[in-house]
């Protein structure tokens, strides 16, 4: 998705045509969620997949959560199983999984707190996801050539170096790296220190 067409959803979102509207009520879900603590990276998923419902149910005149039905979440789920990116591919079965989920949490925190009078997603079934297979491991050559792509005589090469580096030898992930400091090397003990991780948890990671 284009940052363009973030930025007009989210615009849409945050600026609800009135108090009781499905795009006032995702908000103050997301407030919620993000007084729960839930990390900034769900949230950002949220603000989108939600942000894309939003738009479905103004192009379809619902106004209110309260008018949605089990039957328009089901036309709704078809329309993403239908859906086309912008190069002609469809949809994986995880992207719509993750879309309906946001819209089940959303309606699960409506009818917990007695916003709505039923949850209309709550038997609503997911795509059946396929089984994840484990990619071969990159062969020596194949890691060689990878690390000798950054220019070591430019400073960002260096830096860039560094990360792939760091990838290869620990297999923390992207946002886990974007967020080291000098201060989580370790470098007597040849340990790692990865704050606020998967599950906002600390871990110890070593470093090869």
């Amino acid at each position: 998705m284009s940052q363009r067409v973030y930025g007009e959803r989210r615009q849409r979102l945050y600026a609800p045509s009135h108090g009781d509207s499905v795009a006032a009520w995702i908000v103050r879900h997301l407030d919620d969620e993000q007084v729960r603590q839930i990390s900034a990276t769900t949230i950002r998923g949220r603000i989108s997949d939600l942000g894309q419902f939003n738009d479905w149910c103004l192009e379809h005149g619902i106004e209110r959560p309260g008018e949605v039905t089990r039957p328009m979440l089901e036309r709704y789920q078809r329309q993403l199983f239908h859906a086309r990116k912008r190069d002609g591919h469809p949809l994986s079965a995880r992207s719509q999984a993750q879309r309906l989920i946001a819209v089940q949490v959303l309606f699960r925190w409506l009818a917990r707190r007695n916003h709505i009078l039923y949850n209309p997603a709550a038997d609503l079934e997911l795509p059946r996801l396929p089984l994840r297979t484990l990619r071969d491991p990159l062969s020596l050559e194949e890691v060689q050539s990878i690390l000798a792509q950054p220019d070591l005589k430019d400073p960002f090469g260096l830096r860039d170096r560094a990360i792939l580096e760091l990838f290869y030898a620990t297999g923390v992930r992207r946002i886990e790296l974007c967020a080291l400091t000098l201060h989580d090397i370790d470098f007597s003990r040849g340990t790692l220190f990865v704050r606020q991780g998967k599950w906002k948890k600390d871990r110890f990671v070593p470093v090869a």
